[in-house]
């Protein structure tokens, strides 16, 4: 688990996306790889209406650079977007508290 700020985690997620794109763009799995420029586009624009800090109270989720490191590893496209989509999950879980309409954005990924 790691620890964020609520800015922190969704500038983390879109951070995340971009280099899950570069991998996956490596790994030459075009479909996968749009899916993540589609999803980063909708957290940008996302940020930009709850980019206000929603609370100062620490958000604890994944660690995305292990999870990124899982990803890296994996071969099968369906491992992968398997993968995806628990990260997503786990995020959603410990947003869902803090504001249900970016958790309900994130729910729309899995």
């Amino acid at each position: 688990m790691k620890k964020y700020t609520f800015t922190g985690l969704l500038n983390t997620i879109i951070h995340f996306e971009e280099e899950l794109y570069k991998l996956l763009t490596e790994k030459g799995l075009i479909e996968l790889a749009e899916e993540s420029v589609k999803r980063r586009e909708r957290l940008r624009e996302v940020s930009n209406v709850i980019i206000v800090e929603m609370t100062l109270e620490p958000i604890y989720t994944i660690d995305f650079w292990v999870e990124l490191d899982k990803i890296r590893k994996y071969k099968d496209p369906i491992e992968i977007r398997k993968a995806i989509n628990d990260v997503y999950r786990e995020v959603v879980e410990a947003v869902e508290p803090v504001s249900m309409e970016f958790a309900n954005q994130l729910k729309s990924f899995i």
